[in-house]
């Protein structure tokens, strides 16, 4: 039997792939300077085609779908062994009354649930 869930990594690559980007002067978008190496769960494996993509590519990893900087950044961008892994960003929060923000909340992930009280 095929399963055919799509991969959170895919998810993550379709939202940032399109995202604008400047490099070395020139306009383009993260697809023209990254090349994405693998959707593995809930990551994507990504490797720049220069370095200086990757001070971009951290910026983008913080800001939301109209490129506005979030509070809480909606993806982690870290090194990995072939280049560099991106997740969706966990944000534990204790009840929705503290997450009234929505620069907080917006593409994140909500780890516990109002306790009802």
């Amino acid at each position: 039997m095929v399963d055919n869930k799509v991969l959170d990594g895919e998810v993550i690559w379709a939202e940032i792939k399109d995202q604008p980007i400047n490099v070395f002067g020139f306009a383009g978008k993260v697809s023209d300077y990254v090349t994405k190496i693998a959707a593995v769960g809930d990551a994507v494996y990504l490797r720049p085609k220069a370095q200086a993509v990757v001070v971009e590519l951290d910026r983008i990893c913080g800001m939301d779908a109209l490129g506005n900087r979030l509070k809480a950044p909606k993806y982690d961008l870290s090194t990995a062994e072939e280049g560099y892994l991106v997740l969706r960003r966990v944000v534990a929060v204790k009840s929705v009354a503290e997450a009234t923000s929505p620069e907080i909340v917006e593409g994140a992930v909500l780890m516990s649930a109002p306790t009802g009280k």
